[in-house]
């Protein structure tokens, strides 16, 4: 049993260990072409760089950590692609629910983030977290929806969800869902993110547990990338401001006024989904008295020595501390950019 654990685990870790590498790869490479690039006299723009680096991590990095895994286990377990896109096993009204409850709790760990590095920062703690940065020209907005918006829901959905939760399922359904989200939280690679995508992460495994589809889990990633892009582009004003110096944002809501209402209208909507969230969530715990009817897992063991042995597996622990890694440096601001 514990060899087929542990073979469960290191094919549940190959894909994200391929997608992490290939990150790595891919990224120095495009700035190797950037540079002969330009040698050559052709200028090239950040966004073009964004929009050619973005291509080859998730179209060519993303795709052959998901095209290598389906070759390793289609055979033995049956897990083909096409089946990730099945149509729902549940109706529209659920999916929907599930959507503000996820996307409320998401916000909520956010600025739950916020508050924790602005303590951090009180205590003379400085954590550094990757700002992406929104322009408001058409090409900015172009590249910002094709990466943000189209790339990363897609490719992130078929690794994450189509390869990691469904090959982990064996060893139960919330095990699965928890697994994966840690892959995924750690797969951004800077902490700030990471709590907030573990609990996104937790809800998408949920909706492929319960809908036995991708799909809903795409349109949703779609739609929370795409909203960030929105208010991303609309607030790009104040991009460059220094929240240590909050002067700098009251002149410029003196300047420019009407900039006060983009700021209120996404800040309201989030509060809002944050209680609704919260809300959906409360109620829909109390009507199936706790019980979500997730699936066990097919090995009869305790949950203490599943953990031990599935993340005590070699390409499991391997990508685990290279992502952890990675995390750690970039907070601490140990990376070179």
């Amino acid at each position: 049993m514990n060899k087929q654990i542990r073979k469960v685990s290191n094919t549940t870790a190959l894909p994200v260990l391929i997608f992490a590498l290939g990150t790595l790869v891919f990224s120095a490479l495009g700035e190797i072409l950037f540079e002969v690039i330009e040698r050559a006299g052709v200028p090239l723009y950040s966004e073009m760089k964004t929009l050619i680096l973005y291509s080859l991590v998730y179209i060519v990095g993303g795709g052959i950590a998901v095209l290598v895994f389906y070759r390793v286990r289609s055979k033995e377990t049956g897990l083909r692609l096409g089946q990730a896109f099945q149509k729902p096993q549940q109706s529209a009204g659920w999916i929907i629910k599930w959507f503000v409850i996820i996307w409320g709790l998401t916000y909520v760990v956010n600025y739950l983030t916020t508050l924790f590095t602005a303590l951090m920062r009180l205590l003379h703690i400085e954590l550094h977290a990757p700002q992406i940065q929104f322009g408001s020209e058409p090409f900015d907005i172009f590249v910002s929806v094709v990466t943000i918006a189209i790339f990363a829901p897609v490719v992130e959905e078929l690794v994450f969800r189509s390869a990691v939760y469904r090959n982990a399922e064996v060893m139960g359904q919330g095990f699965a869902i928890i697994t994966s989200a840690l892959f995924f939280g750690l797969m951004h690679e800077n902490y700030a993110q990471f709590f907030y995508t573990f609990v996104m992460g937790m809800g998408m495994a949920f909706l492929v547990a319960k809908t036995r589809s991708v799909i809903p889990t795409i349109l949703f990633h779609f739609l929370l990338n795409g909203y960030a892009v929105l208010t991303g582009t609309l607030l790009s004003d104040i991009s460059n401001i220094d929240i240590n110096n909050p002067s700098q944002l009251q002149d410029l809501l003196v300047i420019n006024p009407g900039l006060t209402v983009k700021i209120l209208i996404p800040a309201l909507f989030d509060i809002g989904m944050a209680i609704a969230g919260i809300v959906l969530l409360i109620v829909t715990l109390v009507r199936c008295r706790g019980r979500l009817g997730l699936m066990g897992s097919v090995f009869h063991a305790g949950v203490g020595k599943k953990i031990a042995v599935f993340f005590t597996a070699p390409v499991t622990v391997i990508t685990l501390l290279l992502l952890l890694a990675a995390t750690v440096a970039r907070a601490f601001a140990f990376v070179l950019h």
